[in-house]
């Protein structure tokens, strides 16, 4: 897996968001609710910045942004699966793009021509995007850390693990409720739910606010992850 390591931020503050899909609008209220700063903040995205909402592209190029940072969520792989992975049967591919269609990638094939290379440049770059990172003493996956230390993830070149953190819903699913060594807190999106959930040291951010009009997008300070933890704790 493809690890980064940041300290916090000294300049600012430190956010982090939950599953964007598309929502760019609903972001920029969010940011303007935690009087987020681009000159000094930083906003860290737990993945999932495209499909099912209006405004794929513009949520896309954030990665663009000196600002943001965000590890791969299975929304991005789906994408690159279905358009610049390669494939030795045509078959494959065609499930790959069907598969994107099927869970909201259908606002790719409806750019217009001329964003459409702007497009391809983006979804190179989110191939590059890490599997996690860690921020001080917070890391973030997409979906949840499959294994007991944090530090095992940057040494454990296994594809199940990798798959794990970017697709699981076992934590979740089985209420466990284990820490996370090596680091206080993993910030986590995939499982959407109204209210912000903490199992271990696992901190769920995903609002599902792609399904939900009136739903607004969660986005938290590093303080603010921290104390969510501490008062499971208590």
């Amino acid at each position: 897996m493809l690890i980064k390591n940041y300290p916090r931020n000294a300049n600012g503050k430190d956010f982090f968001v939950g599953d964007i899909h598309g929502e760019y609008g609903k972001l920029l209220d969010a940011l303007c609710r935690v009087k987020f700063d681009e000159a000094k903040d930083t906003l860290w995205s737990v993945g999932d910045l495209v499909d099912r909402g209006p405004e794929s592209l513009k949520c896309l190029s954030l990665i663009e942004q000196p600002w943001f940072n965000a590890v791969k969520g299975n929304h991005e792989q789906i994408m690159i699966d279905a358009t610049i992975a390669t494939y030795e049967h045509p078959a494959e591919q065609w499930q790959a793009t069907s598969m994107w269609q099927q869970n909201g990638g259908k606002w790719y094939q409806e750019l217009p021509e001329e964003l459409k290379g702007y497009a391809d440049r983006l979804i190179q770059l989110a191939n590059g995007l890490p599997n996690g990172i860690r921020v001080g003493d917070i890391g973030i996956v997409h979906a949840e850390c499959p294994l007991p230390d944090w530090d095992l993830l940057a040494v454990d070149k296994g594809r199940y693990i990798r798959e794990a953190a970017t697709w699981s819903r076992n934590r979740e699913s089985y209420g466990i409720q284990t820490l996370v060594a090596g680091v206080d807190a993993v910030v986590v999106g995939h499982t959407p739910a109204k209210d912000t959930k903490v199992l271990g040291n696992h901190v769920y951010i995903d609002s599902g606010a792609c399904f939900y009009p009136d739903r607004g997008l969660t986005v938290l300070s590093y303080d603010e992850i921290i104390a969510l933890v501490n008062s499971k704790g208590e």
